[in-house]
């Protein structure tokens, strides 16, 4: 997201930007979603110990909804820090958010039933 600092901040809607200066952007506004999303979960050693796609589907749930919002999901965080993806799909599926963002939130759903048993 551009800010006011940002040398692109004052152009016209439609200039063309460098895919260089676009990767820097997503970089940034990435690693942002991931920091946001590790002090949500509440420990960076336990989020990077996840499956890397649990750890995907939680940044995607930060960035869709915001910090915030992701907190309120407390009993499907639960069931993420017990390793338990079932019930953690379970808790996704029980929320507005399920119905509100379509396939995207079914994808997630089942990036996390198929992780391997452990």
């Amino acid at each position: 997201m551009l800010t006011e600092d940002d040398h692109e901040y004052d152009q016209a809607v439609g200039t063309p930007v460098s895919q260089v200066v676009v990767d820097a952007y997503f970089e940034i506004d990435f690693y942002e979603h991931v920091a946001e999303t590790i002090h949500v979960f509440g420990n960076q050693e336990d989020f990077h110990d996840l499956p890397q796609s649990i750890q995907h589907v939680l940044v995607d749930m930060c960035f869709n909804l915001g910090a915030p919002r992701l907190a309120k999901f407390k009993n499907m965080l639960s069931a993420c820090r017990e390793h338990d993806w079932t019930q953690m799909a379970i808790q996704m599926e029980d929320s507005r958010w399920y119905n509100q963002v379509g396939v995207r939130s079914r994808n997630l759903q089942t990036m996390v039933l198929n992780v391997p048993k452990s």
